[in-house]
């Protein structure tokens, strides 16, 4: 990741991709979701 200025994860879901980043990269990433708030 430091290599690289975005970087993309994909996979099935409930898989543990945000926590996988998160855990990896700390205080270092921006979160993006492209999930609709209005749909939970």
């Amino acid at each position: 990741m430091a290599g690289f200025p975005a970087v993309l994860l994909t996979g099935p879901r409930q898989s543990g991709k945000t926590t996988l980043l998160r855990h990896e990269a700390g205080k270092e990433i921006t979160y993006v979701t492209f999930d609709d708030p209005t749909e939970r």
